[in-house]
C-alpha cells in the first residue's frame, strides 16, 4: 500500500462494507432457519405422496443447505474486512501519531526517542536494540551528525 494511501486513506466505506456483509450473513441465517423449521417442517407433516412430494421435500432441504452455506460466507467475508478496516485504521493512527511526534515544533517531551520497526506492526515508539544507542531513527549514526 502507498504510504499517502495509509496516511490519508477513508477507511470509512470498508467499515460500511463490513456492516452490510454482517447485516446480510444474519439475514441469510434467518431465511435458513426459516426454511429448514418452517418450510421443512411443514413439508415432513403434509401427508404426501408421489414423486412431487418427494422432490419437493429434497428440495426445501437442499434450499436450507444453500442459505446455511451463503450465510457461512457472508460471515466469513464480514470478519476479513472487519479485521483489515481495524488494522488499516490502527496503522494509519500509528503512522500518523509518528510523523507528528517528527514534525518541527511538535510537542518533544511526547515525541518518543526511537521508532522500530516491529513484525506486522507498523511502526512503534520505544527503544531501538542494543548496540543501536548511538543511532537515532530520525538520522544515522551519532558519529555522522557533525
Amino acid at each position: 500500500m502507498d504510504l499517502d494511501a495509509l496516511r490519508f486513506g477513508d477507511f470509512s466505506k470498508l467499515g460500511t462494507a463490513a456492516g452490510d456483509w454482517e447485516a446480510m450473513g444474519k439475514k441469510l441465517w434467518e431465511l435458513e432457519s426459516d426454511a429448514r423449521d418452517d418450510l421443512g417442517g411443514k413439508a415432513a407433516k403434509a401427508n404426501w405422496e408421489g414423486v412431487n412430494a418427494t422432490f419437493t421435500k429434497e428440495f426445501i432441504g437442499k434450499t436450507a443447505k444453500e442459505f446455511a452455506d451463503a450465510a457461512t460466507q457472508a460471515t466469513s467475508i464480514a470478519n476479513i474486512l472487519k479485521d483489515t478496516h481495524g488494522e488499516l485504521v490502527d496503522y494509519k493512527k500509528q503512522l500518523n501519531d509518528v510523523i507528528e511526534h517528527r514534525r518541527p515544533g511538535a510537542d518533544h517531551a511526547r515525541r518518543p526517542d526511537r521508532v522500530r520497526l516491529l513484525g506486522r506492526r507498523l511502526l512503534q515508539p520505544g527503544p531501538c536494540r542494543a548496540g543501536d544507542e548511538g543511532r537515532r531513527a530520525d538520522r544515522g549514526p551519532a558519529e555522522e551528525e557533525g
